[in-house]
């Protein structure tokens, strides 16, 4: 009839059984590192560069031809004709309400203003 097996192969046939799992589950484990590194993105260490940082200030002259002009510029409108005699005030002064700005010629006009009055009075 049936002969019992000895406990000795029994043995070395549950080794050889548990050798090939091992086997498989660690080429298995190999395989999935393999794959995640190479979809992994990685950079190459020759590209890195590498180098001590000194503090202090960064002094920078750029060199270019251009004009220059104000972001918004107000005008000054005069209800007569006149000449600018004098100007008392630069643009960018602060300046308070009731600053004079500016010196006007006003003789031409004095002289107009006279003989428009005199118009006035022989009427």
């Amino acid at each position: 009839m049936d002969r019992k097996i000895p406990k000795e192969v029994l043995r070395k046939e549950r080794n050889i059984k548990f050798i090939k799992l091992g086997a498989v589950i660690l080429a298995s484990v190999i395989a999935i590192a393999v794959v995640i590194s190479l979809l992994r993105e990685s950079i190459n260490l020759k590209n890195i560069q590498l180098s001590t940082v000194d503090t202090g200030t960064i002094e920078v002259s750029v060199s270019a031809s251009g004009k220059v002009v104000p972001a918004f510029e107000e005008t000054i409108i005069t209800p007569i004709e006149s000449r600018i005699v004098e100007v008392y005030k630069k643009a960018g002064d602060s300046v308070d309400v009731g600053t004079p700005l500016v010196k006007l010629d006003l003789q031409s006009i004095e002289t107009d203003y006279r003989k428009m009055l005199d118009e006035l009075q022989m009427r």
